[in-house]
């Protein structure tokens, strides 16, 4: 059973998905797409605003508002705070800025969900699994 949970960032679905996977599912906004473990167990959250969304892969080890995170990025991002107030857990946070078509991404302060960029013919993609420890780093898509 897999407990994989892939995103990919981009406006074509990807050709091929995890086994024991779902099928790739289109966002509301259609800017990604996600393929999800075939199980109850769910590790996904997703909270917006009129500006944002925020998609959350993990989990937290303590009592998280997601608005207030969702709040918490943003600041961060527009340079309102220099420090990140970043909560105990095992996750990777995409933040989808809906003005400037920029994805920043965090992850917790070990790095313990990964990520890789990938670009190719007409189409970018940002696909959770392996990458080093980062706080926080911005890609155009």
């Amino acid at each position: 059973m897999s407990a994989f949970y892939d995103l990919w960032i981009g406006t074509q679905e990807p050709q091929k998905a995890r086994l024991n996977n779902t099928a790739w599912q289109k966002n509301i906004d259609g800017k990604y797409y996600l393929s999800l473990p075939q199980n109850d167990i769910i590790f996904l959250c997703e909270k917006q605003s009129s500006t944002h969304t925020l998609v959350i892969l993990g989990q937290f080890y303590e009592p998280v508002d997601h608005q207030k995170l969702l709040k918490n990025c943003v600041d961060y991002v527009a340079g309102a705070t220099s420090i990140f107030d970043d909560p105990a857990g095992h996750y990777i946070l995409f933040l989808f800025d809906k003005l400037n078509l920029y994805t920043h991404i965090f992850t917790n302060r070990l790095g313990t969900y990964h990520a890789y960029y990938r670009t190719g013919k007409n189409s970018n993609a940002i696909i959770p699994l392996t990458f080093s420890a980062l706080n926080a780093w911005t890609i155009t898509v």
